[in-house]
C-alpha cells in the first residue's frame, strides 16, 4: 500500500511535468527563457544603438547663426522699401519695393526638386522614344470610334471625377499662380526662425542672451509679417480698389519699424558675439567636417561682403574666390569618397554650388546689385548654413536605427494567452 501511494505520487509529478513543459512548447510560442529574451535585447540594442545627442552648443550656435544673418535680409527688405519711394507715400507713381524677386521657373526648379516629376521630361532634353506598335495597331487606333447605342452607364462606387491636376510641374501650382493668388512668398519669416529656436533651446539656456532673442523675435516677427501682407496688397492690386488706404497703414508701420531696424540688429548681434565667445563650438574632428566648416567660413564672409555699405567690388571677388576654393576642397573630398557617402561633402556640396554660382555672376557687376539680389544671397546662404548643421545630425546618426532605444527604455506588454482578451487598462486615479 505504501510503495503504490509512493508510485502514484511520483507518476502525478511526472504528469505535470510533462504538461508543464508542453505549455512551454506549444500553448504560448511568443514566450522565450528570460535569459534567450535578455540576451536578444541586448543584441539588438548592440546592433542598433540610439542616435547621439548632438553637444547643445553645436546646436544653439547653428540656431543663433540662422538669426543673426538671416536677419540681414530685413536689411535689404528696408533698403528697397525707402529707395523705391523716397520721402513720399506710396501712390499709383510709386509702388513699394520690399527687397524680394520671384525666382524664375529655372530657378525655381533647381533649388525646389520635386521627386515626383521624374516621369516629366525636363525642359529642352530629348523626349523618351514612343513605344513601337505594330501597322494593325496604328490603323486600329486612327480608325473613328464606333457610336455606342446608350451612353456608358457611370460607376457603381460613385466616386467623383478627380479634378484636373494644378498647372505647373508635376501638378505644383505655378509661381505666377501663387503669386496672383496670395502674393509672393517673401523669406523673411524663414530667415528669422533661428532667433526663437535660439531662445528656446531648454538644454543649454544663456541668462543674457535670451531676453535678447526673445525681444528681436518680437519684435522682427510682426515687421516680417507685416511685409508679407503690403506685399501681397500690391501684388493683387489691392490699392486699386481702396485708393491706398491700406497701403497707407502699412507705410506707416513699416516705416516705424524699420527706423528701429538699425538699433535691434546691434543689439542682436552683440549679445550673441559675448555669448559665442564664452561658449566655444568644439573643434572638429573629420577631415570632411573642418572642410565644411571652412566653406561655410567663406560663405558667411561672402554674405558680408554682399552687407557691406557701399560693396567694394574688389573685396567681394576675393571673398568669392576663397569660397570656390574651399567649396572644390569639399567636392574633391566627398567624390573621392563617394562609397562612404560623407555627411558634409554629400549636405552642403548642392546648395554651396547654387550660392556660388550666384554669387560669380553678381561680383561681376557690384555695381548693379540690387537689394532683391542680397535677399536671395541670404537665402541661399541659410540653406548652406542649415544644411551644414544636417550633417552633424548625420554624423551623429551614422550606425543608429531610427527609433532604436536600450533594453532598459524598451516598452514591453504582458502577453496575453490565446483566446483570452486582454485586461482593459486600469482607470486613472
Amino acid at each position: 500500500m505504501f510503495f503504490s501511494k509512493r508510485s502514484l505520487v511520483a507518476a502525478l509529478g511526472l504528469s505535470i511535468l510533462g504538461l508543464g513543459g508542453l505549455v512551454g512548447c506549444g500553448g504560448n510560442p511568443e514566450a522565450a527563457p528570460e535569459g534567450a529574451s535578455a540576451s536578444a535585447a541586448k543584441s539588438q540594442a548592440t546592433l542598433a544603438p540610439a542616435p547621439k545627442k548632438i553637444d547643445p552648443v553645436i546646436t544653439k550656435s547653428s540656431r543663433l547663426e540662422n538669426c543673426v544673418y538671416g536677419a540681414l535680409a530685413l536689411k535689404q527688405a528696408r533698403d528697397a522699401y525707402v529707395g523705391s519711394l523716397g520721402d513720399a507715400e506710396p501712390s499709383a507713381a510709386k509702388i513699394p519695393q520690399f527687397g524680394f524677386e520671384v525666382p524664375d521657373a529655372a530657378t525655381r526648379d533647381r533649388e525646389m526638386p520635386n521627386p515626383t516629376a521624374s516621369a516629366v521630361p525636363a525642359k529642352g532634353s530629348a523626349a523618351a522614344p514612343a513605344p513601337k506598335t505594330s501597322a494593325a495597331a496604328t490603323a486600329k487606333a486612327a480608325a473613328p470610334p464606333k457610336p455606342s447605342a446608350a451612353p456608358a452607364a457611370p460607376k457603381a462606387s460613385g466616386a467623383a471625377a478627380a479634378p484636373p491636376a494644378a498647372p505647373g510641374s508635376a501638378g505644383r501650382p505655378s509661381q505666377a499662380e501663387i503669386a496672383k493668388k496670395m502674393g509672393p512668398q517673401l523669406p523673411f519669416s524663414r530667415l528669422i526662425q533661428g532667433c526663437k529656436q535660439a531662445g528656446n533651446a531648454k538644454d543649454l539656456p544663456a541668462a543674457e542672451l535670451d531676453p535678447v532673442l526673445k525681444e528681436f523675435q518680437e519684435y522682427a516677427q510682426p515687421l516680417a509679417t507685416t511685409l508679407q501682407e503690403a506685399s501681397a496688397y500690391y501684388s493683387k492690386e489691392g490699392y486699386k480698389e481702396d485708393a491706398f488706404a491700406k497701403g497707407k497703414e502699412y507705410h506707416k508701420t513699416l516705416t516705424e519699424a524699420f527706423g528701429k531696424l538699425d538699433a535691434q540688429l546691434a543689439k542682436l548681434k552683440g549679445a550673441a558675439d559675448k555669448w559665442t565667445a564664452a561658449n566655444p563650438v568644439p573643434a572638429a574632428t573629420e577631415e570632411s567636417h573642418k572642410l565644411g566648416n571652412a566653406a561655410l567660413a567663406d560663405a558667411t564672409a561672402v554674405l558680408l561682403a554682399f552687407d557691406a555699405k557701399p560693396i567694394d567690388g574688389e573685396k567681394l571677388k576675393a571673398a568669392v574666390a576663397k569660397l570656390e576654393t574651399s567649396f572644390n576642397a569639399l567636392k574633391a573630398f566627398g567624390e573621392a569618397n563617394k562609397d562612404k557617402r560623407d555627411p558634409w561633402a554629400t549636405a552642403m556640396v548642392p546648395p554651396l554650388s547654387s550660392m556660388l554660382e550666384a554669387v560669380k555672376g553678381l561680383s561681376e557687376k557690384a555695381a548693379d546689385i540690387k537689394p532683391a539680389n542680397i535677399t536671395n544671397i541670404v537665402s541661399l546662404w541659410d540653406r548652406v548654413q542649415k544644411q551644414s548643421y544636417s550633417a552633424v545630425q548625420r554624423k551623429n546618426n551614422e550606425g543608429a536605427a531610427r527609433g532604436a532605444v536600450g533594453p532598459s527604455q524598451r516598452m514591453t506588454k504582458p502577453r496575453t494567452p490565446p483566446g483570452q482578451a486582454p485586461a482593459p487598462a486600469p482607470a486613472p486615479q
